[in-house]
């Protein structure tokens, strides 16, 4: 457990709207944000169906696909807390394992100090591994009486694994009524320990963090 903090900003990039504000006006309306997009062809001549933040043939490469997506955030809040990445006292980062555990890790951070939106110093890139209340905890630890931004992105849109879910029939389509939509999304969360909100932006107060781990087997309860 860690001492309370506050959550003073979230900034977002999801299919569902460019920021935190059309996100969760298009999730309170119930608004569908997925798509078949010309252009893709998948390895059975259709056309995925996507939930896309980033239309996919506006940007193939991975690695600058997943900045773009964390510029985004941080332009959402950026709007809602100017000042917040050059003020924070680091920033936390969650990629997905494979990700993080291969070589391609570093492009990330390179790609957004290329396009100017790297904050301080990217203290920490963590994997899946971890959970979120884990994140939130370093993040309010490194905060001190300052702030620090704990982020987290994910794409499942790019040509390798589409190729390798439509093979596997794991992509939804006629036959497979079940299959899943890829879709990305991006979030900063702008954390500390006495920060207080700027008027309008999503905020909320922690009481108490608790990162206990469930150690029971699943597979024998």
């Amino acid at each position: 457990m860690t001492l309370p903090g506050r959550i003073s900003g979230v900034g977002l990039a999801t299919c569902l709207g460019a920021g935190h504000a059309q996100t969760l006006a298009a999730y309170q309306a119930g608004t569908l944000s997925f798509e078949r997009p010309r252009g893709i062809v998948g390895p059975d001549g259709m056309s995925p169906t996507l939930g896309q933040a980033i239309p996919m043939v506006e940007e193939f490469d991975l690695m600058r696909r997943y900045a773009r997506l964390l510029t985004m955030a941080l332009d959402d809040l950026e709007q809602q807390c100017p000042g917040a990445a050059a003020g924070a006292n680091g920033m936390f980062l969650l990629l997905p394992q494979w990700l993080r555990s291969s070589r391609m890790a570093p492009t990330v951070t390179r790609a957004l100090e290329v396009a100017g939106r790297l904050p301080q110093q990217i203290l920490r890139v963590y994997d899946d591994e971890i959970t979120f209340p884990e994140l939130l905890r370093d993040g309010l630890g490194q905060a001190g009486d300052g702030t620090a931004l704990v982020s987290v992105v994910d794409s499942f849109i790019h040509a390798e694994l589409l190729d390798a879910l439509a093979i596997q029939g794991r992509l939804l389509s006629r036959a497979t009524p079940n299959g899943i939509i890829p879709s990305e999304a991006a979030a900063v969360f702008q954390v500390g320990a006495g920060v207080q909100a700027m008027a309008g932006a999503p905020a909320g107060q922690l009481e108490a963090v608790y990162t206990a781990r469930e150690t029971l087997d699943r597979r024998r309860p």
